[in-house]
């Protein structure tokens, strides 16, 4: 079994990284998202795990408080 050692990105592959997290969204109210359907989920409810979360999601739109 071999093992993975962590490599964090350079500069360069985070400008090409189209992640995005809940909490820099304005769809985002701190416990749910309004755009829940379009963003792929099953219920509107976002916990701080998933809101923290890196991922890709159709419905992100960056808050205007950012």
């Amino acid at each position: 079994m071999s093992r993975e050692t962590f490599t964090p990105k350079t500069p360069a592959q985070q400008q090409d990284d189209d992640r995005v997290q809940c909490l820099t969204c304005r769809h985002y109210t701190g416990t749910s998202c309004r755009q829940w359907r379009a963003a792929g989920l099953l219920t509107a409810t976002v916990g701080p795990g998933l809101a923290s979360l890196l991922q890709r999601c159709f419905a992100y739109a960056p808050s205007s408080q950012g």
